[in-house]
């Protein structure tokens, strides 16, 4: 199977688990979009080496790892924690 035909169906079938995922621990839609974007990306460069035996958890917890990641990039302290000056 071509390694785009798989992509698409990964996304169809985990893409909004993933963005819900992301969604919810980062509250902004673009950046769950984004989350979900690079947790296909990183299965395309990784997981076709060693394709996993559970894609859809190996997606799931991929989106989840980048959102934590995102979030704690957001809210580092040189950034303002989060917070924006009014």
């Amino acid at each position: 199977m071509e390694k785009e035909k798989i992509l698409g169906e990964l996304s169809e079938k985990y893409g909004k688990i993933c963005k819900t995922i992301a969604k919810n621990i980062l509250r902004n839609d673009e950046d769950a979009e984004e989350i979900l974007n690079d947790s296909l990306l990183a299965f395309w460069n990784f997981a076709f080496s060693d394709f996993p035996e559970n894609p859809g958890a190996w997606l799931c917890k991929t989106a989840r790892n980048l959102a934590l990641n995102r979030l704690e990039y957001l809210s580092a302290e040189k950034r303002g924690n989060g917070n924006a000056e009014i």
